[in-house]
């Protein structure tokens, strides 16, 4: 329960703190930024994947996701 309310906190002052200086920030750092973001999760999944035993899982959640994608048309909207 504790790991819960740090991480709502965290969230919350992550937050506040990003809208307080999103007008300051130039739109080139915050892509890097969001790319860093994107890296860093890529490889906990990765990590993850490579502890878990569920291949197979990961394997039909992403095929299934690109269907599903694909068919409500989420990228052009």
């Amino acid at each position: 329960m504790l790991g819960t309310l740090i991480n709502v906190g965290a969230i919350f002052v992550g937050g506040t703190l990003g809208l307080l200086f999103r007008k300051k920030t130039p739109a080139a750092i915050g892509d890097r930024i969001m790319q860093g973001f994107g890296i860093f999760t890529l490889v906990i999944g990765i990590s993850g994947a490579i502890v878990g035993e569920n291949h197979l899982l990961y394997l039909f959640s992403i095929i299934l996701g690109a269907i599903i994608g694909e068919s409500l048309k989420l990228e052009k909207s």
